[in-house]
């Protein structure tokens, strides 16, 4: 950090992505940065779907304001006007939350997430839910690139070419127990952690080809799940060497944009 008011170097850092990304800056993370916009539960799949219209009181079992909040940015499709009216310096994104379903609804699509089947929004009404991991065909592949495509366009002009950060988060096959002992999960998690990598992974190779200039982040491969994660053990919830080793490379992003 340069001397005087440093105020004028703090940079602001958007998110389009999961916890996965947002606990990184509860790590370590230094104080040239804050977060800005968190968008969260959307999937590449709906962004660009038409907006949905509900009353407020088909929604009001979700008691999070968060969760209510990332439910309705999903159902009116408001993602780049959010992230346009934040203005931040550099976005940081990962696609784990691709892991969710897709629901094919009247003539549009919502994401299959936790906040949309415990609102109960969807209870009496008409809609089939489409899991792109099975159908990882040609066809699916092809929408698929198509979509984060036009994602990137839409990112670079809102962040220009240099400020947008690829977290490449992935789902993990080990964990590390609460005695610190190397553990596998289950085959049933195993067999649809490799449907779910095999997406996720596609989709962040064609948002780096798309992408000008792109910054990655690229250790998943380091390290584990983690069963004394704060959220609970779970495929996307890892040890916390990963937080600090991913806040510390965004940090050296951020910074090296201030010399």
């Amino acid at each position: 950090m340069r001397e005087g008011d440093n105020s004028d170097y703090i940079k602001k850092i958007d998110i389009f992505g999961s916890c996965v990304t947002r606990d990184i800056f509860n790590y370590g993370m230094n104080s040239s940065v804050k977060v800005g916009e968190y968008i969260a539960r959307q999937s590449i799949t709906t962004i660009f779907a038409s907006p949905v219209t509900y009353e407020e009181r088909e929604i009001d079992r979700l008691n999070s304001s968060f969760q209510k909040r990332m439910l309705k940015n999903d159902l009116e499709k408001t993602t780049f006007e959010k992230l346009k009216t934040s203005k931040g310096d550099f976005i940081v994104i990962d696609f784990i939350d691709e892991r969710f379903h897709t629901i094919k609804f009247r003539n549009t699509y919502l994401t299959y997430s936790a906040e949309l089947m415990m609102s109960e929004y969807l209870t009496g009404k008409k809609y089939s839910v489409l899991d792109k991991r099975k159908w990882f065909n040609k066809n699916v592949v092809f929408q698929l690139r198509h979509k984060v495509a036009m994602f990137a366009e839409e990112l670079e002009k809102i962040y220009g070419a240099d400020s947008i950060i690829i977290h490449r988060a992935t789902i993990k096959d080990e964990y590390l127990d609460k005695q610190g002992n190397l553990q596998k999960f289950s085959k049933p998690y195993l067999e649809d952690n490799k449907k779910t990598n095999e997406l996720l992974n596609d989709m962040y190779d064609e948002l780096e080809k798309k992408l000008i200039n792109p910054h990655v982040i690229n250790v998943a491969d380091l390290y584990y799940a983690d069963e004394k994660n704060k959220w609970g053990l779970a495929t996307m919830h890892y040890q916390e060497e990963y937080y600090l080793d991913v806040a510390k490379r965004v940090g050296e992003i951020v910074d090296s944009s201030l010399l």
